[in-house]
């Protein structure tokens, strides 16, 4: 929360979703940087395809731009069934894709690329700039990031469900004072079983999930 004691000139982000928020507390945080260059490349890739210095009215943006991905990786951006429009990064090969537990192979997000290489659809809901741009403004999925580990929300639910004996709650993504994300966790007190209370159900979140950033909210109805 205070400035950093020693001289960053230069801040790369990857991995993670960077907001304007905590762009901006990295900005005012540090002293003597010179730059925050603002990474995009999914887990399943293996690495970043996309690099852009932040400039100084990129911080007052909803969600912060992303370029064009280098070569030989190239972009395009098909219509989902909902309206929205997914990014797709183009040019991989096999031996750029990460194989995990929701990994490329499971979920066939791997289409033939015209050229060298395949498609990765990237299951992000992306906005397009007027200068070739694009601003990632949510997910197709449920599958949330944090700190690194993907947590899939609905499969979350139904372990708190089954563990708290009440159907009355679901977890969301929210975020800190400091723009980090935090697994949030709403709930209703009493159901038509047991009732349950905030350390119960941080307990059972965290027994769930181990070693994300749990918040939990107690409502009187769940809409």
């Amino acid at each position: 929360s205070g400035a950093i004691d020693r001289t960053i000139n230069r801040l790369l982000v990857a991995s993670e979703v960077l907001s304007p928020e905590l762009a901006r507390h990295c900005r005012d945080a540090i002293p003597g940087l010179d730059a925050i260059i603002h990474m995009y490349g999914k887990t399943e890739i293996g690495g970043s395809v996309s690099v852009r210095p932040l400039a100084a009215c990129d911080f007052q943006a909803g969600a912060l731009p992303l370029s064009e991905p280098f070569a030989p990786f190239g972009s395009a951006f098909a219509r989902t069934d909902d309206g929205d429009t997914e990014l797709l990064i183009g040019g991989l090969t096999r031996d750029d894709l990460v194989l995990t537990e929701n990994g490329i192979e499971q979920t066939g997000q791997v289409r033939p690329f015209a050229g060298p290489g395949l498609w990765h659809a990237t299951g992000d809901h992306v906005r397009l700039g007027s200068e070739g741009e694009f601003h990632v403004v949510g997910r197709r999925d449920r599958v949330a990031k944090v700190l690194g580990k993907r947590i899939d929300l609905s499969d979350l639910e139904a372990l708190l469900r089954a563990q708290l004996g009440t159907d009355m709650v679901v977890a969301d993504l929210g975020k800190r004072g400091d723009g980090g994300a935090v697994v949030q966790v709403t709930y209703v007190a009493q159901d038509s079983g047991e009732p349950v209370d905030d350390v119960l159900v941080l307990a059972a979140s965290q027994a769930c999930a181990p070693g994300f950033p749990m918040a939990v909210r107690c409502v009187g109805s769940l809409p």
